[in-house]
C-alpha cells in the first residue's frame, strides 16, 4: 500500500467520521489540527465540552484486534498534549475537554464497514504535561 493511497483512505475514514459526529449534533471546530509531534485528527464542541477525536480505520482482524488498540499510551499523550495546546489557545483555562476514538473496522470479504464511538477513550492525568 503507498503512502498516498493509504493517506487517501485515512481521509476518506475522517470524512466518515465527521459526518457520524454531525448527524449527532457535534459541531466541527478543526480538523487535522497539528502541533509539535501530534496530530488530532477531529475537534470538536458538544455542548460546553470540546472533544479531540482519534480516527482509526483497521481491516477486520481475524484475531479480533481493535482499531482501539493502536491509540496506545504514548499516541494518547501526545495527543493530549496537542489538545491542551489549543484548548489554552483558543478558549483558555477552565474549558471541559474530552479525549474519544472511533474505531472504523473494514471487513473486504464481506463489504461491511463497522464504525464504533468510544467517548471517554482516556483519562487525562494533568501533573503529567505541567
Amino acid at each position: 500500500m503507498t503512502a498516498e493511497y493509504s493517506g487517501h483512505v485515512g481521509a476518506v475514514a475522517e470524512d466518515l467520521a465527521v459526518d457520524f459526529l454531525r448527524l449527532r449534533r457535534y459541531t466541527i471546530l478543526a480538523r487535522n489540527y497539528q502541533h509539535r509531534k501530534a496530530e488530532i485528527d477531529i475537534i470538536a464542541r458538544k455542548g460546553d465540552t470540546i472533544v479531540f477525536v482519534e480516527v482509526k480505520l483497521r481491516k477486520a482482524d481475524p484475531q479480533g484486534a481493535s482499531p482501539f488498540e493502536a491509540v496506545d499510551t504514548r499516541k494518547q499523550k501526545h495527543i493530549v498534549r496537542a489538545a491542551l495546546h489549543y484548548a489554552s489557545t483558543q478558549f483558555g483555562h477552565g474549558v471541559s475537554l474530552r479525549f474519544d476514538v472511533i474505531g472504523l473496522t473494514l471487513d473486504q470479504d464481506q463489504g461491511v464497514l463497522n464504525m464504533m464511538h468510544l467517548e471517554n477513550a482516556f483519562q487525562v492525568d494533568l501533573k503529567y504535561f505541567y
